[in-house]
């Protein structure tokens, strides 16, 4: 089921220019309202995954509410598509992947034929080896390969009804090419509509790095997230409750020493020059300052525990553990982890000394 196409919606140069979101999570609405609140003839269609999404869709009126400041803005002018429906199969040429890490293969696959060395895939999530995955299973040949793009953003957003959110915290988006044999490590947003697109709007805050830059930053997010995210959940806590500076807080640091050789080989390899500024001391700063600014919040992995859902833990703690491995590191902190939240576990304080040593 396909909402009806807004104006010249066949046409190959509004086609060109359409942007697809799979996800409609609170970050793929997020986008998807700043983009059409920047530009209103920006075509923007939502993939949904299941029909659910095209009731909720519809009892929303097909707009997305989003509250920023007190204030409430509406966007309507949003298309929407069922995959497995009765869309035309247009072929994409711009998708943000904004979906759960742990379903981004299966979620792609279903328009995998759709996409070719002509379009631009923006992964948008927490987390980090999807890229590497969606190649091996999906996109093995580079010569058919679309370009990847990967995002980093840290606004603050929760939701509070399926197609209505709450921009809480503002934050950048980092936006930067993942390198394949043939990307060149300096992206031109100019050259391509949808990163030109996601940079003009002002509302996003984002801006284009190089290769090198945003895996930078994607390796500082994950570092954050490995030990705020799990350790939330276990702990039942929220964030800034890690900072107590006693039993919480010695296991913070000691996840982070045990991290941080893992994080430094991450680094892209022109960027060992750098690597004093991935320290365990700088670290463990970047993940303190992360805790305090968020201290407030409940951590996305311990809403998913609440309720009973799946969580992104392989790609986090589970990404570090196995690219630890491959690099001669051991984690086994970060693995007990990933077990512990995998099976839902929740622990008190006085807990933690007997179950990390």
């Amino acid at each position: 089921m396909s909402s009806p196409p807004r104006g010249l919606g066949t046409t190959s140069a509004l086609a060109s220019e359409r942007i697809h979101i799979l996800g409609v999570g609170n970050l793929g609405k997020l986008i998807a309202h700043y983009l059409v609140k920047h530009d209103p003839q920006t075509p923007v269609t939502l993939l949904f995954h299941r029909p659910t999404l095209v009731s909720q869709w519809d009892a929303a009126g097909r707009e997305i509410e989003l509250v920023s400041d007190g204030e409430a803005q509406r966007s309507g002018g949003i298309d929407s598509e069922l995959l497995g429906g009765t869309g035309d199969g247009a072929p994409i040429k711009n998708l943000i992947v904004a979906c759960k890490t742990f379903v981004t293969t299966s979620a792609l696959d279903q328009v995998k034929e759709r996409l070719g060395r002509d379009s631009t895939i923006l992964f948008l999530q927490n987390g980090m080896g999807t890229t590497d995955e969606v190649t091996s299973k999906l996109f093995p040949e580079e010569s058919s390969r679309p370009q990847y793009w990967a995002g980093i953003c840290v606004a603050g957003v929760y939701n509070t009804n399926p197609f209505s959110i709450v921009h809480a915290g503002k934050g950048p988006l980092t936006l930067g090419p993942v390198p394949s044999s043939s990307t060149e490590d300096s992206p031109d947003p100019k050259g391509n509509f949808m990163i030109e697109k996601l940079v003009s709007t002002t509302y996003l805050q984002a801006t284009a790095v190089s290769a090198a830059e945003v895996r930078k930053v994607q390796l500082l997010k994950l570092a954050a997230n490995a030990i705020i995210n799990p350790l939330t959940a276990l702990l039942n806590c929220k964030n800034g409750e890690l900072l107590d500076g006693g039993i919480k807080q010695d296991l913070v640091n000691r996840l982070v020493t045990e991290m941080g050789p893992v994080i430094r080989a991450l680094l892209p390899p022109e960027q060992t020059e750098t690597s004093g500024d991935f320290s365990d001391e700088k670290l463990l700063a970047y993940v303190q300052m992360v805790t305090e600014k968020t201290g407030k919040n409940t951590s996305s992995m311990l809403q998913d525990i609440r309720l009973g859902r799946k969580t992104e833990i392989d790609y986090i703690n589970g990404f570090i553990v196995d690219r630890g491995e491959g690099f001669g590191f051991s984690c086994p902190k970060h693995a007990f982890l990933v077990d512990l939240v995998r099976s839902a576990w929740t622990i008190e304080d006085k807990e933690i000394p007997a179950l990390f040593p």
